[in-house]
């Protein structure tokens, strides 16, 4: 299960390097650990909900709180404090565009606002509920989760908008595809949050930003169904999926998205540098960009640098000659 007030699942725990440690206290000196609220006690002072009885809407505290809050440190401090503030009035887990239509129209009915929510990795408030006098419902979009559709002609494959990363790779995989967008976020963050975010996907330079694999969708709104078509790139016109695309879920809710997908490599190898120092990072930068470039000579680091090279996870000291480094990284 996802951890309930910082990232991650409650399975995995991870020590901070005892090198690491001795560091921060050279630097700021030692620190005085927080003591953290339990799960119990910051359900405790939530409000009751202001939402009338719905049968797909849950108003535990437990699924409220679990529902209001994205993973900035802001966020992370409300929660380790137990002082969260105002939370989601019911959280919704539609099955189908109809129950997201059902939804959108009780809220309306009773003057809820709507949040949207896919993997509840925002970083930027996009979960925050108003200080107000609105009822508020969240609804998540995870159980819409399945490939809907692949088409091997055209290179498209149709999701359900709450799929999240890992699992919309492992379905493309088993057809032989890739979609290629791997943002930070990937193993919690969903298809829906990728368009509505314009995720750009820092390990996906093959690729390419989710705004060029975005070809349509589906959207639900307030006042009825939008559909961005599949069109073909074109200099002429409004394109729709613009009005998609970085839009925060302010429209409505995109319940399923049309993605171009790529047959997958037979190998996936992800070279790192480790540099022995700042100074050594824009020879490194250089000597890449000169490589994708087409030139073949490396460019210049520190003499005797002591540079260390990963790939597929192993690190390995490098014995190269000083002054040069080895060949650009490439997807495979």
């Amino acid at each position: 299960m996802k951890r309930w007030n910082g990232w991650g699942d409650e399975s995995i725990e991870l020590e901070v390097n005892p090198d690491a440690l001795n560091f921060l206290n050279e630097r700021i000196g030692p620190g005085t650990p927080m003591v953290d609220a339990t799960l119990a006690q910051a359900c405790k002072g939530i409000a009751p909900s202001r939402l009338p009885k719905h049968p797909l809407v849950d108003t535990k505290r437990e699924t409220r709180l679990r529902h209001s809050l994205g993973q900035s440190l802001p966020d992370w401090l409300k929660l380790r404090s137990g002082k969260v503030g105002t939370v989601t009035d019911g959280v919704a887990f539609p099955e189908s565009s109809e129950q997201v239509q059902e939804l959108l129209a009780y809220a309306k009915n009773c003057g809820a606002s709507v949040i949207p929510m896919g993997g509840g990795t925002s970083v930027v408030g996009h979960l925050t509920v108003p200080q107000n006098d609105t009822p508020v419902l969240t609804i998540n979009l995870s159980r819409l989760s399945r490939l809907l559709n692949l088409d091997p002609e055209s290179q498209l494959a149709t999701f359900g908008a709450g799929v999240l990363g890992p699992d919309l790779e492992a379905q493309l995989r088993a057809q032989g595809y890739t979609l290629g967008h791997f943002p930070q976020s990937f193993e919690y963050s969903t298809v829906g949050g990728w368009v509505v975010t314009r995720s750009s996907g820092q390990q996906s330079l093959r690729y390419g930003r989710i705004e060029q694999l975005f070809a349509g969708g589906r959207v639900e709104t307030p006042s009825g169904t939008l559909t961005v078509p599949t069109f073909p790139a074109s200099a002429a016109g409004t394109d729709l999926r613009e009005m998609v695309l970085g839009s925060g879920g302010a429209p409505g809710h995109s319940d399923r998205s049309h993605g171009a997908h790529h047959a997958a490599a037979r190998a996936r190898r992800v070279p790192h540098h480790f540099l022995p120092h700042l100074g050594a990072g824009p020879g490194c930068r250089a000597h890449h960009r000169a490589g994708q470039a087409g030139a073949v000579d490396a460019a210049p680091v520190q003499p005797g640098g002591d540079l260390h090279h990963a790939d597929h996870g192993r690190a390995q000291k490098a014995d190269w000659p000083a002054g040069r480094l080895p060949g650009p990284a490439r997807l495979q």
